[in-house]
């Protein structure tokens, strides 16, 4: 398969393309659109624009591959400049982030994933074997618990990537970022496509079927068992897992067969790493972003240095 066709093969690659229609061939405004518009408890908000033929849609991939705009779309984490971006919590004198607990904290997913699991068993019951159409569980197949830290690397003339390149997006004006590194050589697993996650699930299989499936059945169609990676299991051999922009657009939204079942990455932005150990250390002062009333971020820089 060519590049196009990995593209095009997976729903947000084929948003990516549909939201250039609309964004005069600005290639990261297009990227946030498709971003923002994925959905993995009902059908993504560009599901009409994404089904469009691929005739149409090929000659907008071929144009985004021969972007100057993504040379950093392929690459690994940036490991020397990665930011922790807090989008709830901005306020003058916030705490640096906690980097420290991550073993409690994949003890507590593991509980949370169990009861996630026993409160759909529960809602299938009520509905007769069958969940209620306005039943929705844990959709996301990324580690989202508290004492997990994710970055991501910065881009020119805008920043942390994790500002602008957020999944359902929910409209925040102010962040902090605080700079971060790895204070010893970690140990990372790169995804930078569909077999990738795979790989992962296939090695580190974890059975979601239960609290997982009234959503992503809405989200992709697909009836069956869904596994996703053991987090917990993950990390005695990696201490992050990254996915890069390319993993993301070729694979998020998609289900990847793995052994029988599928798998699916959902809730997992682009160039994001999760972090399963604690390796992180703070390297520097924070940067304050606001939105401008372009609805871009930009820096709050002091009356004094301007």
């Amino acid at each position: 398969m060519s590049r196009a066709d990995d593209l095009l093969a997976a729903p947000r690659g084929r948003g990516l393309c549909a939201a250039m229609r609309w964004t005069e061939d600005d290639v990261f405004q297009a990227l946030r659109r498709a971003v923002d518009n994925a959905a993995y408890w009902q059908e993504p908000l560009d599901a009409a624009e994404i089904d469009a033929p691929d005739d149409g849609l090929r000659p907008i991939a071929e144009r985004v591959l021969h972007s100057g705009e993504i040379e950093w779309w392929r690459a690994a984490a940036a490991l020397d400049d990665q930011w922790y971006v807090d989008l709830q919590d901005a306020r003058d004198g916030a705490a640096p982030p906690a980097l420290a607990g991550s073993a409690a904290a994949l003890s507590r997913w593991r509980d949370e994933e169990a009861g996630a699991a026993e409160s759909m068993r529960e809602a299938f019951r009520g509905g007769g074997g069958h969940a209620p159409d306005n039943v929705s569980g844990t959709w996301w197949s990324a580690p989202i618990v508290p004492g997990l830290p994710s970055t991501s690397r910065a881009v020119r003339r805008r920043g942390p990537v994790g500002l602008w390149l957020v999944e359902d997006e929910l409209g925040w004006r102010r962040a902090r970022c605080w700079p971060v590194r790895p204070a010893r050589d970690p140990r990372v697993y790169e995804v930078h496509g569909p077999d990738d996650w795979a790989q992962l699930a296939r090695t580190y299989p974890f059975d979601v079927t239960e609290s997982r499936s009234a959503d992503w059945v809405r989200s992709t169609g697909r009836h069956g068992r869904w596994v996703i990676p053991d987090w917990a299991a993950v990390a005695v051999d990696y201490d992050a897992v990254h996915v890069s922009t390319w993993g993301y657009l070729t694979t998020a939204g998609r289900p990847v067969a793995v052994n029988g079942a599928a798998s699916l990455l959902a809730g997992w932005s682009p160039d994001h790493t999760y972090w399963l150990t604690d390796c992180l250390e703070v390297t520097g002062a924070p940067v304050d972003y606001v939105v401008d009333d372009g609805g871009g971020w930009e820096p709050v820089v002091p009356l004094a240095a301007r």
